[in-house]
């Protein structure tokens, strides 16, 4: 009898262990969000393979090793009904000329297709831009429509040709689907030669930056959203190939969001290593960070004040571009040369004494620069400025590995260090640009070292 009731005992006491151990297991699994874990992994380690379910709902959020996990996201605007109003978006670019300039005269549009007006009528395949246009003309083409005076004048315009006569000459716009235009940003601003993945990256890039800046621009009462130079990113100098049409393809809809809000993703050319944060733009919320390029965690590194900015610049620190042409480069700067750069910016101090670095930002970028002069001072707290009043003109920058290249009229970065050597400075610094956001020679590296898009994406923003 004994026996029997501890055998009884034995097996309630083990019903009661299963059923607390299936209960306790229940509840700890469904505090695990599989279906959002399994789709970050299978981004990440499957390199560009995403499918459209995953772009649908595509974040950060399970990245142990992301920075601000809890609002970098990529949004698709196809699937995302808060950006809905996207879905269908048409894009209004000013069209510059040769020069830079918004007015166009003694402009000729040219097509290999018959031209016609947005109401069927016919005007062959050229059309001069002169007097007899008086009011808002619409063309279109079939093949595209070209522009003499454009950037690049053989660069076929999709969508419609807008005129608006002024009195200062034709203002042009193109008016064009907004995948196609993404098609001729990623083409322009990118070389054909970089990876799909860089690519991609810039896709997102372009489409975020673009909606961020949509309907800003107003020339002579007339709005657009932005235009085709580098104040804005640049478009029409390059026809888009297969790979970049599959780039811009492969990311439709795709744009980067923080905090609920697009985010206005900048872009440059090449980093020192390091990336300044969104500070530059005396932006009070930090909406982009620093970073460093590189395989090495930032916090390793020191740029804070002069002499660890001087001993970065020496060492590189492994960095994705150290063997980039612009990652470092050198240019002895006239002190006449900072005068007349400063007469043509309209600031007279006299003649130069002395330039001095008065404060760092984020990355190591300069902040503040002091420039002493016999008739006074000028203190220089934006990075265009100090680039622009320290401008190389006619100056021989040396580049990485040894290249020259003739200086224009503005420096290449502000993350440099300056010093005194009788009446002139010799500068030395890396990167080329502004310095926030994706660095797209940063971008191609680490795609060339096996990194996707979203990855890439994640290390600038």
């Amino acid at each position: 009898m004994k026996r029997i009731i501890n055998i009884l005992i034995f097996d309630i006491a083990l019903i009661v262990f299963i059923v607390l151990f299936v209960m306790l297991s229940k509840r700890w699994l469904k505090g695990i969000n599989y279906s959002s874990y399994k789709e970050c992994c299978c981004v990440m380690e499957n390199n560009s393979k995403v499918t459209e379910n995953q772009r649908k709902k595509l974040s950060f959020d399970d990245e142990a090793d992301v920075k601000d996990v809890e609002t970098l996201k990529i949004c698709n605007i196809e699937t995302d009904d808060k950006y809905k109003e996207y879905r269908k978006c048409i894009i209004k670019m000013v069209i510059s000329d040769i020069s830079n300039n918004y007015y166009h005269s003694n402009s000729k549009l040219y097509s290999n297709d018959i031209i016609k007006d947005d109401k069927g009528r016919r005007y062959g395949k050229d059309i001069d831009l002169d007097e007899k246009i008086t009011c808002i003309k619409s063309f279109h083409s079939e093949s595209g429509i070209r522009i003499s005076d454009a950037h690049n004048s053989k660069f076929n315009y999709k969508g419609n040709v807008i005129i608006y006569p002024t009195k200062k000459g034709f203002v042009i716009i193109n008016q064009i689907e907004m995948e196609e235009y993404i098609k001729g940003v990623v083409a322009s601003e990118m070389p054909d030669s970089f990876d799909i993945e860089a690519k991609m990256a810039q896709a997102v890039c372009s489409r975020s930056y673009l909606l961020c800046n949509k309907g800003k621009l107003t020339i002579d009462g007339i709005t657009a959203d932005l235009d085709d130079t580098t104040r804005y990113q640049v478009y029409g100098s390059q026809e888009p190939s297969d790979l970049t049409e599959k780039a811009v393809e492969n990311t439709k809809g795709l744009i980067l969001e923080k905090n609920d809000r697009i985010l206005n993703s900048t872009f440059f050319s090449t980093s020192c290593g390091f990336t300044a944060d969104s500070t530059v733009w005396n932006d009070n919320e930090i909406r982009i960070q620093s970073c460093f390029v590189g395989i090495k965690d930032k916090n390793t590194i020191n740029v804070s004040g002069e002499d660890n900015f001087e001993r970065y610049l020496k060492s590189g620190g492994n960095a994705y571009e150290e063997k980039c042409l612009y990652f470092r480069w050198s240019v002895n700067i006239n002190e006449n040369t900072v005068f007349e750069n400063m007469k043509y910016l309209g600031i007279n101090i006299g003649s130069i004494k002395d330039i001095k670095i008065k404060d760092r930002g984020a990355g190591g970028i300069v902040k503040t620069l002091l420039i002493l002069g016999t008739e006074g001072k000028f203190i220089c707290n934006n990075q265009y400025d100090i680039r622009k009043v320290l401008a190389p003109n006619n100056e021989i920058i040396v580049l990485n590995g040894g290249d020259k290249r003739s200086g224009g009229n503005i420096l290449p970065s502000a993350f440099f260090i300056i010093k005194k050597q009788k009446e002139k400075y010799c500068v030395v610094g890396g990167g080329f640009g502004h310095g926030v956001g994706m660095s797209q020679y940063g971008a191609q590296k680490m795609a060339q070292s096996g990194k996707n898009y979203i990855e890439i994406l994640n290390m600038f923003f």
